[in-house]
C-alpha cells in the first residue's frame, strides 16, 4: 500500500465523519498526526497495520454515535475518548510503546470486549465517564481509578492482582 504521509507534517489533524480502513501491513504514522473521529452517525475502523506500526499517531472519538473497531489498532501517541461511545467489539486498541496518556471525558462510554487499551501510562477517567467490561471470554480489571465500571455478558472478571481499583461513582 501506499503511506499517505498524513504524519510527515507536524500537528497535522484529520477529521473523520465516516468509516476508516487502512489496508497498509506497513503504515506507521508517528505522533505528527492526529486523527478524530466526529461523525454523527455509526463509524468503523479497520486496520491492517500490527505490532509496532501505527495505525494512528494520536487518537480521539469524539462522536455523537458509536466509533467500533474491526480489526486491533495501534496508537503511537494519546487515546481521548471525549463524546460518544468507542466499541472494541471484541478488539484491542495498544500503544506502540509505553508511554502517552489515555483519558475519557464526562458523558465518555468505553465498552472494552478485550480489556482496557494498554501500555498508556497515564489514565485518566472523568467523573461521568463509563467503562464496561462486556467481553463473553476472560477480561482482568486493571488497578485504576475508574468514574463508573460496569461489568456485563457472561465472561469472567479478574481484579488485578496488585493495586487498587478505584470507582467513583456507582
Amino acid at each position: 500500500g501506499i503511506d499517505p504521509g498524513f504524519d510527515k507534517v507536524a500537528a497535522s489533524t484529520i477529521s473523520l465523519s465516516g468509516n476508516f480502513t487502512n489496508n497498509n501491513t506497513t503504515l506507521a504514522i508517528t505522533t505528527n498526526a492526529s486523527f478524530t473521529f466526529n461523525g454523527t452517525s455509526a463509524q468503523t475502523i479497520t486496520s491492517a497495520s500490527t505490532g509496532t506500526n501505527a495505525t494512528f499517531g494520536n487518537l480521539t472519538i469524539n462522536s455523537s454515535a458509536t466509533v467500533s473497531l474491526a480489526s486491533n489498532i495501534y496508537v503511537a501517541g494519546n487515546l481521548t475518548i471525549t463524546a460518544g461511545t468507542f466499541n472494541e467489539a471484541g478488539y484491542t486498541v495498544t500503544r506502540t510503546a509505553s508511554g502517552g496518556t489515555f483519558s475519557m471525558a464526562s458523558g465518555a462510554y468505553l465498552t472494552a470486549g478485550a480489556g482496557i487499551p494498554s501500555n498508556w501510562t497515564t489514565n485518566t477517567f472523568s467523573a461521568g465517564s463509563s467503562i464496561e467490561f462486556n467481553g463473553s471470554g476472560s477480561e482482568t480489571i486493571p488497578a485504576l481509578n475508574y468514574a463508573t465500571l460496569i461489568s456485563s455478558n457472561t465472561g469472567a472478571r479478574i481484579l488485578a492482582s496488585s493495586g487498587t481499583i478505584g470507582i467513583l461513582e456507582t
